[in-house]
């Protein structure tokens, strides 16, 4: 079934978002991972042709940090809050990319 919507949302990257978290819910973890892998080539391919599309620059950054990617996860951070400085959605979201890239204490 995840196929068929994927297909059918052709390159909409925010299809991977309730797809991911109902696998992670069901504790498919391992097939919501190979998604979020997926979805980080959706964002990408997005942000080749809008590279100002912010919220796609924050959901890769999140995907990144998800996947261990720390380095480029900083990279869209910087870059999303450097082309929203005083959006505070833009600013909460990164907080809490920062915060999942610190790990558990």
């Amino acid at each position: 079934m995840v196929d068929r919507a994927l297909q059918a949302s052709g390159d909409d990257y925010n299809v991977y978002i309730p797809i991911t978290n109902a696998l992670k819910s069901l504790g498919k973890q391992d097939q919501a991972r190979m998604l979020l892998e997926r979805g980080i080539l959706a964002l990408e391919k997005q942000l080749d042709t809008v590279p100002e599309d912010v919220r796609a620059r924050m959901l890769l950054a999140s995907y990144y940090a998800a996947t261990g990617r720390s380095e480029e996860s900083v990279r869209q951070l910087q870059t999303a809050v450097a082309l929203r400085p005083r959006d505070s959605n833009v600013l909460y979201n990164a907080a809490c990319t920062y915060a999942l890239l610190q790990g558990p204490k």
